[in-house]
């Protein structure tokens, strides 16, 4: 039976399709460790890194699914030397993804950590002294729009935000027409956002898009929320800015390490709200990404073409 590489697991409904197809699944960072090549025919991926040394070992490989939008662990040269076509999945968390970011801002907002830690202590006098604050009437400056960061959008005029984005792809008759603004440049919109909100795919154009610069243009008063992808931000810079004020605070999905030591400076900041990267992990964008992307798969062996294709 032909095998599919898989290092983190999928939804179950994925795996039944893959099986339904004849496809063996390889759960595991150990079982595709031990997979025997000649068998492995597809590859599908979350976040584990997949180049040149892994496609040269499995010669019968035939398509690489990444369960998601983020394809930066692919390396796509190297995937249409060897002829491999490469698809993702995007839009499929969208929504779970703008509601956790979404998430992230009533946590900053209302200081939620901080008033469970109180009420817990049984301090119920914290609301005398918390700094609260309405996300009615704020302003979001979205910087990117595609699927996520127009989600992200539509929650936010839910609430009653003003909302601007920074996007070379949207015009101002565009977003004038969804009752949103085009900001005319980066730094305009940091400087008049009270919450800047990142959805932008790590690039080597959007590296560190958000360095020590640009955080100094940011209000004091404003908030940070990364769902997007860490290299968007220059974390040293970010950490420096939070313990200094300069920016009120941030909340956090991806980081620049995948495990931080007990020490690391941003796991002690009380200006921050950290999540481990589970803004798509939503049991309904699970089975959205598990089921496009395994029948993508099929449909790549099976002779057709993938919608999304990257390489």
């Amino acid at each position: 039976m032909n095998q599919c590489l898989m290092p983190q697991p999928i939804h179950a409904s994925g795996i039944e399709i893959l099986r339904g197809a004849g496809l063996e699944p390889l759960i595991g960072e150990e079982a595709c460790r031990l997979a025997d090549p000649d068998r492995v025919v597809a590859g599908i991926f979350r976040s584990s890194r997949f180049g040149r040394p892994e496609m040269e070992r499995f010669k019968n490989l035939r398509v690489i699914g990444v369960h998601g939008a983020g394809f930066d662990n692919i390396d796509l040269t190297a995937a249409q030397h060897f002829n491999i076509p490469v698809f993702n999945t995007p839009g499929r968390n969208a929504r779970s993804v703008a509601e956790h970011a979404i998430a992230l801002m009533f946590a900053l907002s209302k200081q939620l950590l901080q008033s469970d830690q109180a009420a817990r202590a049984g301090n119920m006098a914290f609301r005398f002294r918390a700094q609260l604050r309405e996300l009615h009437g704020l302003t979001l400056g979205l910087v990117g729009f595609g699927a996520i960061g127009k989600a992200t959008a539509a929650l936010a005029l839910a609430l009653g935000m003003q909302v601007q984005v920074f996007a070379r792809s949207a015009t101002h008759e565009q977003l004038n027409a969804l009752g949103m603004q085009r900001a005319d440049g980066l730094k305009a919109l940091l400087n008049s956002s009270d919450i800047v909100s990142l959805h932008l795919p790590s690039l080597p154009q959007t590296y560190h898009l958000i360095g020590a610069e640009q955080l100094r243009w940011m209000k004091p008063s404003a908030l940070l929320i990364n769902t997007g992808r860490a290299p968007l931000v220059d974390e040293a810079a970010l950490i420096d800015a939070l313990q200094s004020g300069i920016i009120a605070g941030a909340g956090l999905d991806v980081y620049a390490f995948d495990s931080m030591s007990a020490d690391y400076p941003l796991l002690h900041l009380p200006n921050v709200v950290l999540t481990p990267h589970t803004g798509a992990s939503t049991e309904q964008s699970l089975i959205r990404m598990a089921n496009a992307v395994t029948r993508g798969v099929v449909k790549v062996l099976a002779g057709g073409e993938p919608e999304d294709r990257l390489a």
